[in-house]
C-alpha cells in the first residue's frame, strides 16, 4: 500500500435529531447528499488512472456517501464493519440527553482505555480493529479509498503514522463532514500526510 484517500461521510441526520454518532444507523440529510457529490469528482481525480480497492463503512452515512464516490470511481465500495466509527455501546441510538443519563463514572487510567456507557467500546478497541483490517491490506492495491467516519479516520491516521494508542488523546486530528486526506508514501519510502482534512472541493457546503 503505498496511498490512502480518506473521506468522511456527509451530514448525517443524527446532527439534527440530537441523537447520538457511534453505531446509530444515521442517513444523509440533503446537505450530506449534496456534500458527498462535490466530494466523488474530487476523489476519482485524485485516483486518476491508477488500480485502487474501494472501502466504505458498512454504517448508512457512509455507505451513502460511498455510493455518490461509486458513481465517480465507477467501482462499488465494499463494506466494512471495521471502519465503523467507536461503538458507543448502549448509548447508540439515544438522544445525547438520554446517553448522558447512563455515562458510566470515569475511571482512572488511560483515557484511552476508559469506557464511557455500558457495553460501549475504549478507543483503544477501535485503533485495534482498525489497525487490524488495514494490516489485511499491506500488500493489496497501491492505492486505496476509504469512506468512514471522524474517530475511525483517526485510527487510519495513527496506523499510517505508526503511532501507538498510547499517544491518544495527547496527538489528534480534525476531520470534518466530507472531507478528504491523503496519506502517500515518499520518495525514500517515508509515510508522509499529504493532506489533511481538505473541504476547498466544498465551498459553501462546509460545515
Amino acid at each position: 500500500m503505498e496511498r490512502i484517500i480518506l473521506v468522511r461521510h456527509g451530514y448525517p441526520d443524527h446532527m439534527d435529531s440530537g441523537l447520538t454518532g457511534g453505531w446509530t444507523d444515521s442517513h444523509l440529510t440533503e446537505l450530506g447528499r449534496w456534500q458527498a457529490r462535490s466530494t466523488a469528482p474530487q476523489v476519482a481525480k485524485l485516483v486518476g488512472d491508477r488500480p485502487f480497492g474501494f472501502y466504505s463503512s458498512d454504517l448508512s452515512r457512509a455507505l451513502e456517501t460511498a455510493e455518490y464516490i461509486a458513481d465517480a470511481l465507477q467501482t462499488e465500495p465494499q463494506p466494512v464493519k471495521a471502519l465503523r466509527e467507536q461503538d458507543l455501546g448502549e448509548a447508540n441510538g439515544l438522544t445525547t440527553g438520554a446517553a448522558a443519563d447512563i455515562a458510566l463514572d470515569q475511571q482512572g487510567g488511560p483515557i484511552v482505555d476508559r469506557i464511557f456507557f455500558p457495553a460501549a467500546e475504549t478507543w483503544r478497541r477501535m485503533m485495534d480493529r482498525v489497525f487490524r483490517w488495514l494490516e489485511t491490506l499491506r500488500d493489496g492495491d497501491k492505492t486505496i479509498v476509504l469512506v468512514s467516519h471522524a474517530g475511525a479516520s483517526t485510527c487510519v491516521v495513527y496506523w499510517w503514522l505508526m503511532l501507538e494508542a498510547d499517544r491518544w488523546p495527547g496527538i489528534q486530528f480534525e476531520f470534518d463532514l466530507c472531507s478528504i486526506t491523503e496519506l502517500i508514501r515518499g520518495e525514500h519510502g517515508g509515510r508522509r500526510v499529504l493532506r489533511l482534512n481538505d473541504t476547498r472541493h466544498l465551498g459553501s457546503l462546509r460545515r
